[in-house]
Parts: structure tokens; sequence; C-alpha cells
């Protein structure tokens, strides 16, 4: 249940920030990681947001 709400809010916006967050994740990295976020789309979406 932790991750289904973050999964749908990323999945919705293509925003890690959000998920990030609401995770408590400090490194963007491990939030795409631990949402299954291909690696380069996550890359690219990092570099965009700014935390």
């Amino acid at each position: 249940m932790r991750r289904t709400k973050p999964a749908v809010i990323y999945d919705k916006t293509q925003n890690l920030a959000a998920p990030q967050h609401l995770l408590g994740n400090k490194n963007i990295g491990s939030t795409a990681h631990y949402l299954g976020v291909d690696q380069r789309k996550a890359l690219d979406l990092a570099k965009r947001i700014k935390v």
C-alpha cells in the first residue's frame, strides 16, 4: 500500500518530486527505482525538476 499512491501520482503526472516527498526519499534516484521508472526517463525528469 505504501507504493500505490505515489505510483498513481507518478503515472498521472510523470513528476517524480511529489512521490519523492511522499515516500520521504532524499534521492530522486531511489524514488525512481522504487517506482520502477526507467532510469533514462528518471534522469531526464530529474534534470527538469528542482527539489
